[in-house]
């Protein structure tokens, strides 16, 4: 692991192998060159109204959305120079995650203050299809004392979608957020799981993640929540603390990170974990992989991924992976090649590492003079 420093980190995302985005509290960290150096974007804004940042979706380098504690829902066109708001919970409460699909389709979810009334209070999913101009509120879960707070949202469709949250519940929509459908696995079982993280693959391949003490687990289904397999297997013999989060490759390989610079790996689709240890002790609750999406056929082995969580001390962003397999090596090879001769002979360039498909580029100089 590579180890880069930043201010408090709760959530991350990058668009590609440059452009990224770090947020926590009100601070805000920006990179154009994959993470290798990092540029402060705190916003005093925020910070004045005591607002943390809860979760951010990267659309393109020119978009991205924040969402906060207070209830409010931002957006910045400029690399979070500069944050509009362009939704605010009426009632107060929080904005606990935003997910987007194509241009113009936004789906966040939350929950109204604790000045609501407990008969009155539910579970909140906030949706638009006009790029942020309006925003209709869905209510999901029970109403009153047994409402569940949402607290994780994908959608991997326009029109599939999952949410999680407390009280044992995975909700799943398939008409775009307007009704949802409690899809939770082993809801029976006690104590109860307060889902903290969900990732969807694609429409059903589902990963959910949560703890309710003693219990932590991680559950997976190939079929849009119809059926759930339990893959925490030997996870709880690591000796690791709650289970704050999970990234996935494929089907089969994957993160989970935890406490205590603990970092949960699986090649085998959660048959097992590998329990694999950060050079410092920091919490682990987020992680991300520049960039975010790659194209089939790509290793995992292959695929940059950062991870770091919100320390108070800082927040060190580690970088995890050989180098020899996430960046692009190569060896060049000149035959015959001559100044009196410069149309003759071969270069032979030889890559390995990296994201494949290779990209060659020549830099054109003056020819040289023949002697």
């Amino acid at each position: 692991m590579r180890l880069h420093s930043v201010p408090v980190i709760t959530i991350w995302e990058f668009v590609d192998c440059n452009n990224g985005i770090a947020a926590g509290g009100a601070s805000i960290t920006v990179t154009n060159d994959g993470g290798n150096t990092w540029i402060d974007r705190f916003s005093p804004v925020l910070q004045a109204l005591n607002a943390n940042i809860t979760h951010l979706s990267y659309v393109n380098p020119a978009k991205v959305y924040f969402t906060t504690s207070i209830g409010n829902i931002y957006r910045s066109v400029n690399q979070a120079v500069n944050l509009s708001p362009v939704f605010a919970e009426p009632l107060g409460g929080q904005v606990n995650d935003i997910a987007w699909k194509g241009n113009d389709s936004l789906w966040a979810c939350g929950y109204s203050s604790f000045s609501v009334p407990t008969a009155s209070r539910f579970g909140r999913i906030y949706r638009s299809f006009n790029n942020a101009a309006t925003w209709d509120t869905i209510p999901i879960g029970p109403v009153g004392s047994l409402s569940i707070t949402p607290r994780a949202i994908d959608f991997p469709t326009r029109t599939i979608g999952y949410v999680v949250g407390t009280r044992n519940v995975v909700y799943k929509t398939t008409d775009a957020g307007a009704t949802w459908t409690d899809i939770s696995p082993f809801p029976a079982l006690t104590p109860q799981i307060s889902y903290g993280a969900v990732q969807a693959l694609n429409k059903d391949t589902v990963f959910v993640v949560g703890v309710g003490f003693p219990r932590k687990v991680v559950y997976r289904t190939t079929d849009g929540g119809a059926n759930w397999t339990d893959i925490t297997s030997n996870i709880l013999t690591l000796g690791v603390g709650n289970l704050n989060g999970i990234l996935m490759h494929d089907i089969d390989n994957g993160y989970v990170m935890t406490p205590g610079g603990a970092l949960l790996v699986t090649n085998n689709g959660g048959t097992s974990w590998t329990l694999d240890l950060a050079p410092t002790g920091n919490l682990f609750t987020t992680a991300a992989f520049v960039p975010k999406t790659v194209g089939a056929g790509v290793s995992m082995v292959n695929r940059k991924m950062l991870v770091s969580g919100p320390n108070i001390s800082g927040a060190p962003i580690m970088e995890y992976g050989n180098p020899a397999n996430t960046q692009v090596n190569s060896t060049e090879v000149v035959t015959n090649v001559t100044r009196a001769a410069p149309n003759s002979g071969s270069i032979v360039i030889t890559a390995t590492g990296g994201l494949a498909p290779y990209t060659l580029q020549y830099q054109r100089r003056p020819l040289w003079p023949i002697q």
